[in-house]
């Protein structure tokens, strides 16, 4: 099972909608946006941010000396790290390496394993859907968009 936070939807939100001159942007429609939103709520699971998360968060940043926007990566790691679960899936490899405590991999490298139908691997997997989910799918996935959820 994949997952996602309220927080990487709300960072997939922002690029899609930004000007495509505007760090990586895709000039998406919010009504588009919307559309791609709602098929990753429907293919992934939400994980809430509970308390601890705060915690480990706070703990994360102060013995990892984080500065800037890392501070962003260091949230998504503390709410999988209290929800147990050991693997990122990711676009931005490098943004994770100094939090060792978890397994980063890049959509290659999972099927370069033959480890994405492997359901007991993939249960374990946080999914950080970046803004390139798109560009992900098409690249990774190879060919055409899931099909659009019902809306």
């Amino acid at each position: 099972q994949l997952f996602y936070t309220t927080q990487i939807l709300a960072q997939f939100w922002a690029v899609c909608t930004r000007p495509a001159t505007t760090r990586g942007g895709y000039r998406l429609t919010p009504a588009k946006t919307e559309q791609k939103a709602k098929m990753i709520e429907r293919f992934c699971g939400l994980l809430i941010e509970k308390f601890a998360a705060h915690q480990e968060w706070r703990s994360l940043i102060v013995n990892h000396s984080v500065q800037g926007v890392v501070i962003y990566d260091a949230r998504l790691v503390a709410v999988l790290k209290v929800h147990g679960i050991t693997h990122l899936l990711t676009l931005n490899k490098d943004d994770f390496r100094r939090f060792s405590d978890i397994t980063v991999l890049t959509p290659s490298e999972i099927q370069k394993r033959n480890e994405i139908s492997d359901t007991s691997f993939m249960q374990q997997v946080g999914i950080y859907l970046s803004c390139r989910y798109g560009s992900f799918w098409d690249r990774e996935v190879g060919g055409s968009n899931p099909p659009a959820p019902t809306l």
